[in-house]
């Protein structure tokens, strides 16, 4: 059998189910969630970026479709789930709503990646292109972070930056 699924040679001939299995075992203990208002590409690679830095939960918040190809079927990997809303997620996950939450913003007031200590248990929230995050979002987290950045733009997409935030944690933790 050929196997052209896009994993590393170690899964090859594995099932769906298996891997996922073998990767629950090795799992952080933290979660992201990517807010869906208008639909947005990039939060795709943010999935993809969750499996590559084996966050414990992805969640879509918001009833827009999103566009799986940027995934790269790494979806089927990660413990995808949906919620309408951040609020529902806080009423209704207690063990997500017990974590540090965290957007990601270039917001005044944010805190510097480079400055910023991580909680194991962390919850990080991602908004959207040229949006950012939802005022609710800014308003249920417990601290703002942001990218400093050298360049012209304002910010950076939700793709790219989500897997910069990632890295972050999963370094200043001494988990890569």
């Amino acid at each position: 059998m050929n196997d052209s699924r896009n994993i590393i040679d170690y899964y090859k001939e594995w099932e769906t189910d298996q891997i996922k299995a073998d990767l629950d075992t090795r799992r952080l203990p933290y979660a992201v969630g990517f807010e869906n208002l208008s639909g947005d590409f990039n939060k795709a690679t943010g999935i993809r970026n969750a499996n590559a830095f084996m966050a414990k939960e992805c969640w879509i918040i918001g009833d827009k479709k999103w566009d799986k190809r940027g995934a790269v079927g790494t979806h089927h990997y990660n413990h995808l789930k949906y919620s309408p809303t951040l609020d529902y997620i806080y009423l209704h996950q207690p063990h997500i709503r017990d974590m540090r939450w965290v957007a990601v913003d270039n917001v005044p007031g944010a805190i510097p990646i480079t400055n910023y200590e991580w909680s194991p248990e962390t919850f990080m929230i991602f908004g959207e292109e040229q949006r950012g995050l939802s005022p609710m979002a800014l308003g249920m987290a417990d601290e703002v972070v942001y990218i400093p950045q050298l360049g012209s733009v304002r910010s950076l997409n939700v793709g790219t930056a989500s897997g910069i935030i990632m890295y972050d944690y999963a370094a200043k933790l001494s988990m890569v």
